[in-house]
């Protein structure tokens, strides 16, 4: 069972959830909280005192006092009324996780709502009933409004009944936002270790040096943890490899920035990650309501707002756009025939007749364009909406959606290195052992993709290098 109301929710069981689809259970303790919270909303109903939330409007109608017998059919209107978004649906995943984190929203006990509503969604999710949610129409303001009122639609339609200040605690928070960040972070954990793995494979099919991954260098720049890491990461994966061993005292100099200095790049991506993995394992563990529930106290404030979700996002994807970046320059460094010193162009045999991997860079370089599109801050642009009275919001669902396209261009990009670093190890003149750990990968890779001795359709390739990785671990 996945419990949710008793303790702070961490993304490795939530993604573990995710995967085993495990039902998920109230704690015992929740009934109660909830209990006093509702009866402060309760008591509220009876003083004849507009309450936000409780009996005005919404938004900018916050001031309109609503009749007590029309308390129910707000409930109903504001469902129906902010049930309007567009574009594809989100992936259904995403569906669950914002379901459950919505639900354990509620269970805090601060948003002033029934028990019986918990349990109906909770139920709800437990039954696989989540409708397809519409993934464009939030600017992560006010909450994720459109996409978390499609959710209460599901609700309302699959026959619950509402009472005062429920609608507007079904969507007043970033549960949508936080849903596709919870799923990218999943992505992006792999991603990362895939870029260390097809830097230490291309380090060797480029005969490139080990000295950028001396631990002193790290040790020199400690204030970056992510570097010592990655550096450690490279070290141990071309460990023993004969390749290096045997270029040791070659005439170059210093390896191109794209092998020299992938301890700097992937660290600091890394380093990237787990900031926003922090930030968001925080925000699946607040409150994001309003008005909010204190003991008798009625607060209106602003926690619905995903500033600290856009930012989080943001910066992943411009870590990501430099991670796809530094990939595919090294694709370059061993497809270009003008760089390096591979016996071949292109990474093929008879190149003229057959064009090799020319494309395949082309492919890693237009991705790569796009990311740097894509990593434009959403962040930095706000819209003015609800009249003026939400004059500042953080657009943190467009900064998710985006994120997930950049992890998947820069997945692809990998991809490619992958193949071109197996296929720069397969055209060297002399074919000595590889790494302990590159070894490994060089042989899963093997197993699956021949080598390329003429041209043949390479998008199998990358389709299938794909698949393969998301099995591909890292070698211990």
């Amino acid at each position: 069972m996945f419990v949710i109301g008793e303790k702070s929710l961490v993304l490795q069981d939530i993604w573990a959830w995710l995967k085993k689809h495990e039902p998920v259970a109230i704690h015992p303790s929740v009934r109660a909280r909830m209990a006093a919270s509702r009866k402060v909303v309760d008591e509220c109903l009876k003083d004849n005192t507009p309450h936000y939330g409780i009996n005005t409007g919404f938004g900018s109608l916050a001031n309109t006092r609503i009749p007590d017998d029309k308390l129910n059919d707000l409930q109903y209107n504001y469902v129906r009324s902010h049930s309007c978004g567009v574009g594809e649906p989100l992936h259904e995943d995403i569906v669950r996780v914002m379901a459950m984190l919505r639900a354990n929203v509620l269970a805090m006990g601060f948003s002033g709502v029934r028990y019986e509503l918990l349990e109906y969604l909770v139920n709800f999710i437990n039954r696989d009933k989540l409708p397809k949610i519409p993934s464009q129409g939030s600017v992560g303001a006010s909450g994720d409004l459109a996409p978390l009122a499609h959710l209460a639609l599901a609700l309302v339609n699959n026959g619950l009944k509402l009472a005062p200040k429920e609608a507007l605690s079904l969507t007043n928070g970033v549960q949508a936002s936080l849903g596709v960040a919870v799923v990218a972070l999943l992505g992006i954990s792999k991603l990362i270790d895939h870029a260390n793995i097809a830097a230490a494979l291309a380090v060797e099919g480029l005969r490139g040096s080990d000295k950028p991954f001396d631990e002193r260098i790290a040790d020199a720049r400690r204030f970056m943890k992510g570097h010592g890491e990655v550096a450690k990461i490279i070290r141990e994966l071309i460990e023993n490899s004969q390749i290096i061993a045997s270029h040791k005292n070659c005439s170059r100099v210093q390896d191109p920035y794209s092998l020299r200095c992938v301890p700097q790049v992937h660290g600091a991506v890394l380093d990237s990650y787990n900031y926003a993995f922090n930030i968001i394992e925080g925000e699946i563990n607040s409150c994001t309501d309003n008005p909010l529930i204190f003991g008798k106290d009625i607060v209106s404030g602003g926690n619905f707002h995903g500033q600290s979700i856009a930012f989080s996002c943001d910066h992943l994807s411009n870590a990501l756009t430099a991670l796809g970046n530094i990939s595919e320059r090294r694709i370059e460094q061993m497809a270009n025939p003008k760089q390096g010193e591979l016996p071949v162009k292109y990474l093929i045999k008879d190149a003229g007749i057959n064009s090799g991997f020319m494309i395949a860079h082309v492919v890693a370089s237009s991705l790569a364009s796009e990311n740097k599109a894509l990593s434009f801050p959403a962040s930095s642009d706000s819209v003015t909406t609800s009249a003026g009275q939400e004059d500042l919001v953080s657009m943190s669902m467009w900064a998710a959606r985006k994120l997930l396209q950049v992890i998947s261009n820069t997945k692809k990009i990998i991809a490619i290195e992958l193949l071109a670093a197996a296929q720069a190890v397969d055209m060297q003149e002399s074919r000595l052992p590889l790494g302990k750990g590159t070894q490994k990968i060089y042989d899963s890779i093997r197993k699956r993709i021949p080598v390329l001795e003429k041209d043949r359709e390479l998008y199998k390739d990358i389709e299938t290098m794909l698949n393969l990785m998301d099995a591909l671990e890292m070698p211990q």
